[in-house]
């Protein structure tokens, strides 16, 4: 390859990278936000996921796994590990908490947890 090709390369992969990094910023901020949420709402979150059968225990490690999810996408540290596993936890409570087609405010929920994990699948083939 020449110079020129390189530096046309290069040059391009720019604003990729960039773009790439900015993706991974808003995905993060999903899942501050939705920690911050949590630690600010622990009873009503608990309520609400015993309401469903799940243990609110659950709270605790769903904490954990959002604010790595998030430490992840930030730093791109265990990227390849964690995209999956945060696309596989936004499909299961999307299902688990959303999935009621008598309301569309819940439905809209599971829809935006659903295109946030195709999302993460595509960022995490995406990313080198």
């Amino acid at each position: 390859m020449n110079w020129i090709h390189r530096d046309a390369a290069m040059g391009d992969a720019l604003p990729m990278v960039l773009t790439e990094y900015i993706a991974r910023l808003l995905f993060a901020a999903v899942f501050l936000y939705a920690v911050m949420g949590k630690l600010a709402a622990t009873a009503a979150i608990q309520e609400l996921m015993s309401s469903t059968g799940v243990p609110a225990v659950l709270i605790w490690p769903a904490v954990l796994l959002e604010f790595t999810i998030a430490v992840s996408m930030i730093t791109g540290y265990a990227w390849r590990i964690v995209m999956p596993v945060g696309a596989i936890y936004l499909i299961v409570l999307g299902v688990l908490f959303h999935f009621r087609p008598e309301s569309q405010a819940d439905m809209i929920s599971l829809m935006k947890n659903l295109s946030l994990a195709g999302g993460m699948i595509l960022l995490g083939f995406r990313s080198r």
